[in-house]
């Protein structure tokens, strides 16, 4: 279905929201760019709703678009948009994409139970000392869009530890992450069981 939530915050600054309720056919026949998705079907149809919805953002600004393409650490850039920032994510339901003049990160997560099990991988204590799902999806949609932010600086190869190089502040109830290249505010809230974040 066509975008249900968009947030534009500039001339060329815009973040869209689509829920995946088509088949693979429907995104096929929209997007005709040749790219390398994912094969579980599942898999392809959000990674083909994420595009869908960047192409509608760039189409929203009378902006040409031709595609996506992968540095080797997997950060997309838009070809022949020097000045363009993009980024991504799809969870099941839904698809999240946004671009800007300036790097850009969203992300979107199911507020997962599971996240308790996986914590030690992403979050130290000092940086949540809570427990429950929410808040851990919280900072995991933190990480995941300051890992997007920051990895414009990253070359082909290079990649970002979640736990090690990026790290969450919470002041006056707002959410930073910090990295060596500087600090980011993290604006998030809840959409039928999800987390959205993104900075820009």
């Amino acid at each position: 279905m066509p975008l249900i939530w968009q947030k534009h915050s500039g001339p060329m600054s815009s973040i869209g929201l689509w829920r995946i309720q088509e088949d693979i056919s429907f995104f096929k026949r929209k997007y005709k760019f040749p790219e390398k998705l994912p094969t579980h079907p599942a898999r392809k149809s959000e990674s083909y709703a994420a595009r869908l919805t960047l192409k509608t953002l760039m189409e929203l600004h009378n902006c040409p678009f031709s595609g996506l393409k992968k540095k080797k650490n997997g950060q997309p850039y838009i070809p022949g948009s020097q000045s363009l920032f993009s980024s991504l994510s799809h969870s099941s339901q839904y698809a999240l994409a946004g671009i800007n003049t300036s790097p850009i990160g969203v992300d979107i997560e199911r507020i997962d139970p599971r996240l308790q099990k996986l914590r030690h991988k992403f979050l130290s204590e000092e940086e949540c000392p809570y427990e429950d799902p929410i808040s851990l999806c919280i900072c995991w949609t933190a990480k995941e869009t300051a890992y997007k932010y920051f990895g414009h600086h990253l070359k082909n190869d290079q990649t970002l530890n979640m736990k090690k190089d990026l790290k969450i502040r919470w002041h006056d109830e707002k959410l930073y992450v910090k990295s060596r290249w500087g600090q980011i505010e993290i604006i998030y809230f809840g959409w039928d069981q999800h987390i959205i974040s993104y900075s820009l």
